[in-house]
């Protein structure tokens, strides 16, 4: 066995790029959006939340599930279908309500296939004597990055396309993304090579069940995720209440943190497995909170940009944290996963919200507010990690066989 898994993986990731694409790209329409499909602000919202609200529910429900009967790659080929259907009707539709079935399609297509990807990360680690962290940390790189060039893509496209001919394009890219998923994420079981050990027995093979580290590392992920969520809206509100560029200061701001998010990540999956620990986590957390507490003079683009950047790293640092714990702690099953990232997903929701909610009534204390979210979810991160490792019989993680090489 070689390091084949390179091109297998690199395909995997270039699955991903239809729906993530397309995800990004359709933001900057949504004047456009409003206007060809008759969206009232009411029925924008509904369509913005169709999507996550869909991508939780079929996560939890099934996406987890199937890829444990079906394997990943049979469910990563019907997850990329429907959210090539998703895209296409919203492309086609001529009415509010089309376009909030299409969001609705599209969401239970990456709801379906998220479960999928981590479990065929963690299978072509063990295939391929490949340390997991370092393979889940190329996931999370090249999900941000394919995020990121959605705006790029709509930014060159928008003299002569509109958000129809976007998602048609995303969708055609996702059909793509289905046929590769079909190769790339078919791993064989992992067969010990002669005169080698057999790896020892898989991370998740623990007493204690896998319900309280689902909970623990579910919850701690969605505190992440409602501290980003919460940052996208601050970040221009803030600025724009001291800076005349606001909007390309906090695109500066934004795009440096993306960039950095992408980096930190790709190096926290390097580094020793002590350093990925709940311990290291719940450091990750008192860091964003610190740094919370520093962007309240965000307007100032030295130190807010410094604040963002030490924020962004502890972010890509604490989503391998949380991941870790997944592997280590449960079975890591499609199951698990599905749940796991259900429960983490709700920071998405709630994040903008409580921002909005925190600025509209305290202006320039809400990222301290925030701030405080992280530092109070530190202190309870670390006593249920504390508890969990003395309820948890936890086997080591297991290493590269000796016959691989990367």
């Amino acid at each position: 066995m070689t390091s084949g898994y390179r091109p297998r993986f690199a395909l995997m990731i270039f699955a991903i790029a239809g729906m993530n694409i397309g995800y990004t790209a359709i933001l900057p329409f949504i004047p456009e959006l409003q206007g060809e499909l008759g969206l009232t602000p009411a029925l924008l919202t509904v369509f913005l939340i169709a999507y996550p609200v869909a991508k939780i529910v079929s996560q939890w429900a099934l996406g987890g599930r199937l890829t444990d009967r079906w394997g990943p790659a049979p469910t990563a080929v019907v997850a990329w279908l429907s959210g090539t259907a998703g895209m296409a009707l919203i492309a086609v539709a001529d009415g509010p309500w089309a376009a909030v079935a299409g969001r609705l399609v599209w969401g239970v297509g990456t709801g379906l296939g998220i479960p999928a990807i981590y479990k065929a990360t963690g299978m072509m680690a063990d295939h391929y004597g490949v340390p997991v962290s370092k393979l889940r940390s190329f996931v999370g790189a090249g999900a941000v990055l394919t995020l990121a060039l959605g705006p790029v893509v709509a930014g060159l496209v928008q003299i002569f396309a509109g958000f129809r001919v976007v998602l048609l394009a995303g969708a055609a890219l996702s059909v793509a993304g289905a046929v590769t998923a079909a190769y790339a994420m078919r791993v064989p079981a992992a067969t010990p090579t002669a005169g080698v050990a057999e790896a020892p027995a898989p991370a998740g093979a623990r007493s204690g069940g896998w319900g309280m580290p689902l909970l623990v590392f579910g919850l701690y992920e969605l505190i992440l995720n409602l501290l980003f969520a919460a940052s996208e809206p601050l970040v221009p509100l803030y600025v724009a209440g001291s800076q005349h560029d606001a909007t390309g200061r906090s695109a500066l701001i934004l795009g440096v943190g993306l960039a950095v998010w992408m980096l930190a990540t790709l190096l926290s999956g390097r580094v020793s497995e002590r350093l990925r620990s709940p311990a290291a986590g719940t450091v990750s957390l008192v860091v964003l909170g610190g740094s919370c507490l520093a962007m309240t003079e965000i307007g100032d683009l030295g130190i807010g940009l410094l604040a963002f950047v030490v924020f962004m790293v502890a972010q890509g640092h604490g989503y391998l944290v949380a991941r870790d714990g997944i592997d280590r702690y449960t079975d890591a099953s499609g199951t698990v996963w599905g749940r796991f990232n259900a429960i983490a997903d709700v920071g998405f929701l709630v994040g903008p919200v409580v921002a909005v909610a925190a600025y509209s009534s305290v202006e320039r204390l809400a990222f301290p507010l925030v701030g405080a979210v992280a530092l109070v979810a530190a202190a309870g991160f670390a006593l249920a990690a504390s508890r969990l490792r003395r309820r948890t019989t936890l086997l080591p993680a297991p290493e590269p066989r000796a016959s691989v090489h990367v």
